[in-house]
């Protein structure tokens, strides 16, 4: 029996197997058309194309099969340039200029004691020329200096002042026969300003001969520097 001569099934099981067929056949075509619209609408979104008619046509038939449609972001792209980045940094403000030395103070001004020979002393070593011999002397008058104090020539035969010049040439001799030439005036011009100074009786306790001393090796010392600046 071909499908034209087979009576129509009007049964109430009938109607409803066709419309359940119906039915699946339309949601198919329903699944087919939302694939096929999520695709063209993410190839065109990809590729930046998506043109004014093709936005109709997916609203439109997004509208017929219920699609929610929802924005894409659009894609990075695959090396972003790194953008510039503010400069916190603090301006390097370079050197700054350090304190500016004041004046130095110049060289100590020699005093003369109350003896009179500091000045004296330190003009004849200083005609002289010879640094380390002036230091050496120096020396050699703070030891005479420091016995004096301590009472090595009191209670001798001789009188004090005798046995305190010979120690002043026993101590110096030394120096004095190495530069016999150069010593010999100032040595006299010494000899003669400590004569005039016991003969006046200035020379009364064993401190005032150990400041005479004292004194004169303070001449000696400041002749030493400045011969020693001057070369």
């Amino acid at each position: 029996m071909s499908e034209q001569d087979r009576p129509i099934d009007w049964s109430v099981d009938y109607i409803e197997r066709q419309k359940k067929q119906q039915a699946g056949s339309s949601k198919l075509k329903k699944s087919t058309a939302i694939v096929s619209v999520v695709s063209a609408l993410l190839a065109a979104l990809y590729s930046g194309k998506a043109s004014l008619s093709f936005s109709l046509e997916f609203a439109s038939i997004a509208k017929s099969v219920q699609i929610r449609v929802v924005d894409t972001p659009s894609p990075s792209p695959d090396n972003p340039q790194p953008q510039p980045q503010p400069d916190n940094k603090k301006p390097n403000p370079g050197p700054q200029p350090g304190p500016q030395p004041g004046p130095q103070p110049g060289p100590k001004k020699l005093e003369d004691g109350r003896f009179g020979l500091a000045v004296s002393v330190f003009e004849q070593a200083k005609k002289v020329g010879l640094p380390s011999d002036c230091k050496v002397i120096a020396d050699n008058f703070r030891i005479i200096a420091s016995e004096v104090v301590a009472g090595k020539f009191d209670g001798g035969i001789m009188p004090k002042w005798k046995q305190i010049s010979d120690r002043v040439s026993e101590i110096n001799s030394v120096i004095f026969s190495s530069h016999p030439s150069e010593w010999e005036d100032s040595s006299k011009s010494l000899g003669k300003a400590i004569t005039a100074i016991v003969v006046a009786r200035k020379l009364k306790t064993n401190q005032d001969w150990s400041d005479m001393f004292l004194e004169i090796a303070s001449g000696l010392d400041a002749a030493a520097v400045a011969i020693g600046d001057e070369k």
